[in-house]
Parts: structure tokens; C-alpha cells; sequence
């Protein structure tokens, strides 16, 4: 299991779409009251991550926001190494509908908290991993 965890909200300048609100249930009062600039956000955030490994479901994805969100800060880009359990799951698994990462949890019968929401995404995408490497 994780020894130390991650999270912040960052305040945006634009509102958030609806639809997003309702797939995350993050509410516009919520990222007022408790989001944070994206500056402090980052450097937070790299400071966590240091030079870890990254795991992550679809990770081209995320490289791309903190790819930009460096960019835009004047920040070093991330060099840390990403394993994707995306590619993984695609490689090690047939039979299952699709390799989204609800699909895939409840494949491998993983409980999420609260899907959407990064910090659960990410306890989800841990027990994904453990699990696609479990059997080698």
C-alpha cells in the first residue's frame, strides 16, 4: 500500500464544464474555497514525486497536463519514468469489454471510492497495477 498520498485542488480561471462537475462532483464552491494556484500546486507536486517512477492508467494523458503545466510555470519538464496500465492491461489481459479503468477495477473486482477523483483514481490504479503483475 502507498506510504504517503498526494492531493490538492487547483484553482481554474474558467468555470468548470457541468459535465465535469457532475463526473467528479467537484463544485465550483469547492474549488474556490479550497483550491490552490496551480503554481503552488506543481512545485508541491514535484517536490512529492521527486525522481519516482509514475504509474498511471493512460498516462500520455497526464503527461500532457503536467508536460503543460510546467511549461506555462517555467518549471523543469518531467523526467520521471511513467509506466502505463493502460499499455499493461492491453498487453496482458483479453475478455474484457474495454480497458477503461472502472472496466478493469471491476475486473479484477478493485473497490473504488470515488471514481473520477484523482487521489481514489490513483489507490485504483495501484491495486491495477499490483494486480496486472501479480501472475508473471
Amino acid at each position: 500500500d502507498p506510504e504517503e498520498s498526494f492531493q490538492r485542488l487547483i484553482r481554474v480561471s474558467k468555470p468548470i464544464p457541468e459535465a465535469v462537475a457532475r463526473l467528479t462532483g467537484i463544485s465550483p464552491t469547492e474549488l474556490e474555497g479550497n483550491g490552490c494556484a496551480l503554481s503552488e500546486v506543481m512545485q508541491a507536486f514535484l517536490d512529492f514525486i521527486g525522481n519516482d517512477r509514475l504509474v498511471a492508467h493512460n498516462a500520455s494523458f497526464d503527461q500532457k497536463f503536467l508536460m503543460a503545466a510546467c511549461k506555462e510555470l517555467g518549471l523543469p519538464p518531467i523526467r520521471n519514468r511513467f509506466t502505463d496500465t493502460l499499455t499493461l492491461a492491453r498487453r496482458k489481459l483479453n475478455g474484457v469489454a474495454n480497458y477503461k479503468l472502472p472496466t478493469l477495477a471491476e475486473h479484477y473486482d478493485i473497490a473504488s471510492e470515488q471514481p473520477h477523483r484523482a487521489l481514489s483514481d490513483c489507490y485504483t490504479t495501484h491495486e491495477l497495477f499490483r494486480k496486472l503483475n501479480e501472475n508473471q
